[in-house]
């Protein structure tokens, strides 16, 4: 039998101060419950798992209890961030770090620090400064603010984010070996070498045509977004896109003739044998020049993100400095350098379980750096426990990633390893949202899969269907789709949600809903205060229903 005490080898890690309390606040208050008698249901369950009878249950409940009260402070329940901080502690002679560094969490100030600071060398340092005049000049051009330091501190938060940080020192040693003008050079020289390749393909196809008297007639559509146009826009020097026909020509010689021409067959014949594979040929070549693109658009970004980079990290060296966020690759080093078994004994614990809540928000480098402590744990034949709502994954809160739901349950933990429990049941939402949500990612998910031509959507979402428990008031769902019209502003969408705001309202109302039981929800601050301004104007206009309340 295990010992009350046994909690200490317990280490539970969601994402918040406060889920960390409530977490506290409820094993506490059932532990309770059931050294009580309480809770029937749920002691029941346990009961049933455990093989207990409702004497034993409750001594071994009041003795975890009295053994967690007495010895709190191994009642080892902390946020993700917190458990990291306490392990970077354990290894500050080794980092380098003074023993008394200071952990910052606040990001926004130190990143208004370094830009002073970059701003300073502007004058003195002639690279900077050319570069921070090409990036001015090009927001002036894309009709942005031309508010350099504001510019600087909304790209600069990247820096903050795992994925820079997997990539930043790599950075550095390119940055070493060429310089970013001549970088900026040779990527021109690339785009320009793909455009004269792709507009020789693009006029060999054409004289193939010509010389053979096909004509846009011959074609299926014409020219209307056909292999034809992308042959004749890339012949002209012109850039353009693969729509979904183009596609399909590259795919199939049966997309290419109208059925009605008289040289069907011979188009045909010749797209199967020279014109698919020069269409495939510029398509892919498309995709380096684009990319080229999106890389020069960003390049001045690009070379002040590394200034900006490069005075951060003089900046923590000066002033003894670990930033919160820097927490998880810094943990990433030492672990992959050392085994677990060190790591834990220089924090001083020896935990044997782990239990990883809200495991959707979880990233890639933060998983890297509990996977070889949950596989310790495993290989002493301890159990850990991982839970997460894959749907949840699509918000990507912190770098979040849902392929490692899919890892932890599929091959790469071993099946061995893993035991797969799904929770069906829903005993939050009403009957009707949940049958929504299940009809709506389970078509949604396999639209997304064969259109993008990947298993992994429908994959995600198959064990996501969920039985209703409450069947106590359905529950309602209703979807408008506002579209603006052809040739009208962007607003007008918007226009229209503020017009149907204060109807619904009315509506909700006259069905005995009370305001306080109503949410309106909204992407941006900016977009409540719209809401709430235009509930405040139409309260006070003529067309306020008597009786009806619209306040906020």
């Amino acid at each position: 039998m295990r010992q009350p005490a046994y909690f200490k080898y317990i280490l539970a890690v969601t994402f918040t101060n406060k889920a960390t309390q409530e977490m506290k606040d409820r094993i506490i208050e059932y532990l309770s419950d059931f050294a009580n008698g309480k809770s029937k249901g749920l002691a029941r369950e346990i009961q049933t798992v455990l093989g207990l009878d409702d004497t034993i249950f409750k001594e071994r409940s009041h003795n975890a209890l009295s053994g967690i009260l007495h010895q709190y402070s191994q009642f080892s329940i902390s946020t993700i961030d917190a458990f990291f901080q306490r392990v970077i502690r354990s290894f500050t002679r080794e980092s380098g770090l003074l023993g008394n560094f200071r952990l910052e969490v606040e990001n926004e100030q130190v990143l208004n620090e370094v830009i002073a600071r970059l701003m300073d060398e502007l004058g003195e340092n002639k690279d900077l400064t050319d570069w921070v005049i090409q990036f001015s000049k090009e927001k002036l051009t894309e009709g942005e603010n031309w508010n350099i330091t504001d510019a600087l501190r909304d790209f600069s938060k990247e820096i903050f984010k795992d994925s820079f940080k997997e990539i930043g020192e790599e950075i550095q040693r390119v940055q070493e070996k060429i310089s970013l003008k001549d970088f900026l050079n040779l990527l021109r020289k690339e785009r320009k070498a793909c455009m004269e390749l792709m507009s020789t393909r693009a006029k060999k196809a054409l004289e193939m045509l010509d010389q053979r008297g096909i004509t846009a007639e011959d074609f299926h559509y014409k020219e209307s977004g056909t292999a034809l146009k992308y042959f004749k826009e890339f012949a002209r020097g012109q850039q353009a896109e693969a729509n979904a026909r183009v596609l399909a020509a590259a795919a199939d010689s049966d997309k290419w003739a109208a059925a009605k021409s008289h040289k069907q067959k011979e188009l045909k014949e010749l797209a199967a044998r020279e014109l698919m594979p020069l269409l495939n040929e510029i398509i892919q070549r498309n995709v380096l020049y684009n990319s080229i693109l999106v890389v020069e658009q960003n390049f001045y970004s690009y070379g002040l993100i590394t200034d900006i980079a490069r005075k951060l990290k003089d900046y923590k060296a000066e002033n003894n400095v670990m930033l919160l966020s820097d927490a998880s690759h810094f943990l990433n080093g030492i672990i992959s350098q050392s085994d677990t078994p060190f790591i834990y004994e220089k924090v001083g614990s020896f935990y044997r379980h782990y239990l990883l809540d809200e495991f959707q928000d979880t990233s890639e480098l933060q998983w890297k750096n509990f996977r070889p402590l949950i596989r310790d744990s495993l290989d002493q034949n301890n159990k850990s426990v991982v839970v997460g709502d894959v749907k949840q994954s699509i918000y990507r809160w912190r770098g979040s990633d849902l392929g490692l739901l899919q890892e932890i349950a599929g091959e790469k933990s071993g099946a061995e390893n893993t035991a797969l429990h799904i929770l069906n049941e829903n005993w939050r939402s009403a009957e009707n949202l949940v049958n929504f949500n299940n009809n709506l990612f389970s078509a949604a998910s396999v639209r997304v899969s064969e259109t993008v031509k990947q298993s992994l959507p429908s994959e995600t979402f198959e064990n996501a269907r969920q039985n209703p428990v409450r069947h106590l008031g359905k529950g309602f769902v209703r979807i408008h789709f506002l579209e603006r019209w052809k040739g009208t502003d962007e607003e007008d969408g918007e226009d229209q949600a503020l017009y149907q705001v204060p109807r619904v309202l009315e509506e909700l109302q006259e069905h005995g809903i009370a305001l306080r039981d109503i949410a309106i929800l909204v992407r941006k601050n900016e977009e409540g205060q719209r809401v709430a301004g235009h509930l405040l104007k139409y309260k006070r206009s003529g067309q306020a229903k008597a009786g009806m309340h619209y306040d906020v």
